[in-house]
């Protein structure tokens, strides 16, 4: 059995996109990750995405190919990549979806490494998980 794999991404929401259009994606995700066994977080601020994904390197390493050609993506950068030993740190389902409602992406945009993985795992109890 392959390790399991993580991975974090930041990106921003295409001007082009309708923030309404969240939900869709997140509806979407949730099948596509349940079929893929990946586990991920993903924290909307009404126009940046920052995305925790945990599962085999090969279907995050997909998804996160898919992630970057979406249009409805712009600017994606990745934070954070490695394999690891440990049960999921951030991730409790196939994607959980939290809502950001102040800058606090702002401390992501510079980081990576490890340090991206910290910080996201301490904004977490400071965003408004969805149920």
């Amino acid at each position: 059995m392959p390790a399991p794999y993580q991975l974090i991404y930041l990106s921003c929401l295409d001007p082009a996109t309708s923030p309404a259009r969240v939900a869709e994606i997140v509806q979407a995700g949730r099948l596509k990750n349940e079929r893929q066994q990946i586990r991920s977080l993903i924290v909307f601020d009404g126009w940046r995405f920052c995305q925790y994904l945990e599962g085999s390197q090969a279907a995050v390493s997909g998804l996160f190919a898919r992630i970057c050609s979406d249009s409805r993506h712009t600017d994606v950068r990745l934070l954070f990549e490695a394999d690891f030993t440990e049960p999921g740190r951030l991730a409790t389902r196939n994607l959980s979806y939290a809502l950001c409602h102040d800058h606090s992406l702002d401390r992501m945009e510079a980081l990576r490494g490890v340090d991206a993985l910290g910080q996201l795992q301490s904004l977490l109890p400071t965003f408004d998980l969805e149920p």
